[in-house]
Parts: structure tokens; C-alpha cells; sequence
């Protein structure tokens, strides 16, 4: 079989789901305040300056802020959706029900999780507390919701182990949060860390963004030849550096992925 990866019906029928073999991944986020003195920061709206990882396949609590919204029978939201990787770094996924303030163990040990979103609500159609997914041991937050948000904000995903990602387009945007006597400058960069399944993991700086900022400036950035990046592996926006503090920076790639061996 041959495919063209970069024409737009290859790419509509795989989000479509009528590539057998070939998944489709768009994923974003957005960091509210980066600052001069806690960079590199991760694009993600998390509660560290860098998204942290549990250090193996761990059992997750998931909790909300608001005890009584986000609650059986509650207006806010009622299950939250569990998507990551199993201990084998293969893909998983589970509904959680939430009990407000109390944590609700996950079913499954997860090595990663690159989205949690609320699966159903009440009338308020949307999660009135934040949300958090949080390791046992580790004690770290692997993925967030903010209040009203529904879905974590979180431009990291991790290529399941025996499969290819192409990643064909990265994008990004930074604003200020308040007026300014000048533009603002800010580095993105996306991050790819091979070899999770071995004894030393390699991170490297696959590609640098530069924005210059007076208001609003965004980029959006298209590969003619597509990152290929071979699972298991971490796929992170990064923020290395910014000229000014309380920058709001979003970002985010879009990928293909499978096992194109016979492709």
C-alpha cells in the first residue's frame, strides 16, 4: 500500500478512522504564567514549572476541589476519562467516578498519562473544582483539569511502545497578560525523549520556535518531511526561554501513528 502522508484526504480519513492500523493525535495545552526565573517550563497547566512523570507504572488517585459539584448527583462533573500507557507502555484507557474531594484509585497503573477529560456531567455540563490525577509513591500530579476546562491542557504525549509517530504539524502562540511598553520574546521548543523502556533515557531538542510579541503572535508550522519519532518515547512542548515574566504561552503538535512497517 501506498500512502501520502501529507495529502489533506490521507489525513482526514486517519482522523476518521478509516486507516486500519493508523491513529490519529492532536494534542495542546497551555501554560498561564511562565517566568523569567522558572523556565524551561512545560506547556501544560499543571501545578510544576515542568510536567513530571511517574518514575514507573503506578496506581492514580483522581480527586477533585469542589466536594459537592463534583459529585454523584452533583452539577459538575461526574466521570472523568483516564487515557495513557499501561507498564508495557501500551495504550489504556478508563472511566473514573469521581467523589468530590475524596480520591477515586484508578483501575489500572499507568507509566504515563497525556489526558484526562471529564467523560459526563450535571447541568453545569463542565467540572466545577480542578481535577487532579496524582501518583501513588511518586505523589505528583501527571495530568490536570482546570476549573471549567473539561479537558487537561497538557501539549505532552508519550508514542506507545511498537509504534511510529509522524509528527506533521506544530503550532504555538504567546500573549501577555497584562499591557506592556514592549514586545516580548519567547523560545518553544519540542522535546522528544527516546529510549523510556531502557536504563537511560536521551532527550533532545528536536525543533526551536522564536516568537516575537506585541499582544498576541502565533505560529503555525507545517513538515514537509514529517518528525518520525519511534515509541516508547515523550513527545514535550517546551518553553526554554521567555524575555518577560507572566507570559501566557499555548502550544501544541498534531501526529499520526502506527506501525508503518509493511506501510
Amino acid at each position: 500500500m501506498t500512502w501520502d502522508i501529507r495529502s489533506a484526504d490521507f489525513l482526514i480519513d486517519v482522523a476518521a478512522g478509516k486507516i486500519p492500523g493508523v491513529s490519529a493525535i492532536n494534542k495542546f495545552g497551555q501554560n498561564d504564567d511562565v517566568d523569567t526565573g522558572t523556565v524551561p517550563e512545560t506547556v501544560w497547566n499543571g501545578p510544576t514549572a515542568r510536567w513530571v512523570p511517574p518514575t514507573a507504572a503506578r496506581i492514580h488517585q483522581i480527586a477533585s476541589t469542589d466536594n459537592t459539584a463534583d459529585n454523584s448527583g452533583g452539577t459538575g462533573a461526574l466521570t472523568v476519562v483516564v487515557m495513557g500507557l499501561d507498564e508495557n507502555w501500551v495504550e489504556q484507557q478508563e472511566v473514573v467516578t469521581l467523589n468530590g474531594t475524596t480520591d477515586v484509585p484508578t483501575v489500572n497503573a499507568y507509566t504515563r498519562i497525556f489526558r484526562l477529560g471529564v467523560a459526563t456531567a450535571g447541568s453545569g455540563k463542565t467540572n466545577a473544582g480542578t481535577i487532579t490525577a496524582t501518583a501513588d509513591t511518586d505523589a505528583t500530579v501527571t495530568a490536570q483539569i482546570a476549573v471549567g476546562d473539561s479537558s487537561s491542557q497538557m501539549a505532552v504525549w508519550t508514542v506507545p511502545a511498537g509504534k511510529t509517530a509522524l509528527i506533521v504539524t506544530a503550532f504555538g502562540a504567546v500573549h501577555r497578560q497584562g499591557a506592556g511598553s514592549k514586545g516580548a520574546m519567547v523560545e518553544i521548543a519540542l522535546h522528544v525523549t527516546t529510549g523510556l523502556n531502557a536504563a537511560n533515557p536521551v532527550e533532545v531538542n528536536a525543533q526551536t520556535f522564536a516568537l516575537g510579541v506585541d499582544g498576541t503572535s502565533g505560529i503555525n508550522y507545517s513538515y514537509r518531511l514529517p518528525k518520525r519519532v519511534d515509541g516508547p518515547a515523550d513527545i514535550e512542548v517546551v518553553v526554554p526561554y521567555v524575555s518577560d515574566s507572566d507570559l501566557v504561552v499555548s502550544a501544541g503538535f498534531d501526529a499520526i501513528y502506527g506501525d508503518f512497517t509493511h506501510a
